[in-house]
């Protein structure tokens, strides 16, 4: 039987993927900024669970992006 946090945790992991794929456009277009992308994809991938979210901060992608706005907000 699917629980209520399995569902969360899929949801979560579906909306991370297509935020990701968008990024991914955004990076490539000009017209469409990929970073806010970036970030929610990463919002949702560490509400899905800790090993997707380990994974997506290990990517290059992240370090590039998401860690490059990071550091300039603090």
């Amino acid at each position: 039987m699917i629980t209520i946090k399995k569902v969360k945790s899929i949801l979560f992991l579906l909306l991370g993927f297509i935020s990701l794929v968008i990024g991914v456009a955004g990076t490539v277009l000009p017209v469409l900024p990929g970073g806010p992308f970036y970030l929610f994809a990463a919002f949702c991938f560490a509400k899905s669970s800790k090993s997707i979210e380990n994974w997506f901060k290990s990517t290059s992608l992240y370090e590039k992006y998401v860690e490059a706005f990071l550091q300039k907000k603090v």
